[in-house]
């Protein structure tokens, strides 16, 4: 293990950043407090999976996917120590093949998605297979479902809901195609079996291009932000979805992607076009938070694997449970890397883990604080 440094940070002020809405009387305040998690060099220190977990007993831990090591790290939250970890087994009698997201029901009880593989795993905190759900026969034109920070399972008390996205060349999808495509499925945990929910794709993601989306579970709704897609699609149940507008003030247009585009052409497209990259629910004050990515013009010498990585550029849209906007606060250009982030009841944390922060350092996952404010 590395040595540690300074671990938990807590300072009193605070700093804003600025918003484009006089109107808006919310906004978030970017606090001195910041977590540092010391990781060894074994651990990679970005992550498409990051969740936090309050136990039974109220004790907190920041549980993050190590991709390199097969492995779920869990830390307290509240002391900045390491507290176990899981380590999966890709092969055998306990393989889970590769994982590429989880969503803890219990310190005993979690559940993984794999790379390539339409089946839902249960492991306990040894890692060991307490049981498996195959549900590729409910989605056959669908890719694997992958439980990430983004798009996480959702866990109730009779069935878990999984994401879906078509399979094949989204580039030549049609309309009839996209509009029929259903957004989840959802697995019987007691008796195994899956079935698609039927909500389907919106017209205007097809209008945008919009295959890929993120979403939230709320208080009462559920939540989808489809990409390039300024509306929202909220829903009960996943029977229907109900459509409201919550823009970006920063964004310019957005313009569809090109027709099969080379590889070169569709990275600088993703970099220099503005799109919806998260959408959160906060149940300590009962909002939600949509992550707005602005856009950057690219430069025929910039690293382009690099830029689409770590992208510069973001805003937060802050929205009431109504879905209505009532704030929208622009970040500091590459200090943030919103592909990591939970919420506590301190507020949102969002990783700093961008190669281009100049405060950067690899032995450490970095999780700064916005406070919700009124101004």
């Amino acid at each position: 293990m590395r040595t540690a440094g300074l671990l938990f940070i807590l300072l009193l002020a605070g700093c804003a950043i600025g918003t484009q809405e006089a109107d808006f009387e919310n906004e978030l305040i970017i606090a001195d407090t910041i977590v540092r998690f010391p990781v060894s060099d074994q651990t990679y220190p970005q992550s498409q999976a990051v969740e936090l977990f309050e136990s039974y007993d109220s004790v907190r831990y920041l549980c993050y996917l190590n991709p390199g090591k097969n492995e779920i790290l869990f830390f307290f939250l509240d002391s900045i120590k390491l507290s176990h970890k899981i380590s999966l087994a890709q092969d055998g009698p306990h393989g889970v093949g590769k994982a590429v997201g989880f969503s803890v029901g219990s310190l005993d009880s979690v559940y993984v998605t794999s790379k390539g593989r339409k089946i839902l795993y249960l492991v306990d905190r040894n890692g060991l297979l307490l049981s498996s759900n195959d549900y590729s026969a409910a989605s056959p034109l669908s890719m694997s479902s992958y439980s990430t920070t983004k798009t996480p399972v959702f866990l109730t008390d009779t069935c878990l809901y999984l994401p879906l996205l078509p399979a094949g060349n989204w580039s030549t999808i049609t309309e009839k195609q996209m509009v029929s495509f259903n957004v989840c499925l959802s697995l019987n945990l007691t008796r195994g079996a899956a079935s698609l929910c039927p909500a389907c794709y919106p017209e205007s993601a097809f209008e945008t291009r919009s295959v890929q989306y993120q979403w939230c579970r709320g208080d009462e709704l559920y939540v989808i932000s489809f990409e390039r897609n300024d509306k929202l699609y909220a829903t009960v149940d996943f029977a229907e979805l109900k459509a409201t507008t919550a823009k970006s003030n920063f964004h310019r247009k957005t313009e569809s992607p090109p027709a099969n585009p080379a590889p070169e052409q569709y990275l600088r497209y993703s970099i220099e076009t503005p799109s919806y990259t998260g959408i959160i629910y906060d149940k300590y004050r009962d909002v939600y938070y949509r992550i707005c990515y602005q856009g950057k013009t690219t430069g025929k010498d910039d690293n382009l694997m690099q830029l689409a990585s770590f992208k510069p550029s973001y805003s937060i849209l802050i929205l009431d449970k109504h879905l209505e906007v009532i704030g929208e606060t622009l970040l500091p250009e590459n200090q943030f890397y919103p592909e990591e982030y939970f919420v506590a009841k301190e507020g949102l944390y969002i990783s700093e883990n961008s190669v281009f922060n100049e405060n950067y350092d690899e032995n450490y996952l970095a999780y700064r604080l916005l406070r919700l404010t009124k101004r």
